[in-house]
């Protein structure tokens, strides 16, 4: 089972992404990061390293709903 990550992505694909542990319709986004030649941006033009450590995020799945992200534990990891 995937689990949220408080550590950044580093290969470019589409991801949940939630700002704080609470996942809710407002914290929740679906972002596709590629790869640019400063590094992984998001589909709004953020790079990656722009995100603070308040930010998780999980590979897409598309069957999941914000209310099933939201009991999906966090991996033990803080960076």
């Amino acid at each position: 089972m995937q689990q949220w990550s408080y550590k950044k992505p580093t290969e470019a694909g589409r991801y949940f992404v939630n700002l704080g542990d609470v996942v809710t319709q407002y914290s929740l986004e679906d972002l596709t990061f590629t790869v640019a030649d400063y590094g992984l941006v998001d589909d709004k033009g953020v790079l990656i390293t722009e995100y603070n450590s308040s930010y998780k995020f999980m590979p897409h799945n598309a069957e999941l709903s914000a209310d099933k992200l939201n009991i999906i534990g966090n991996a033990d990891d803080a960076t």
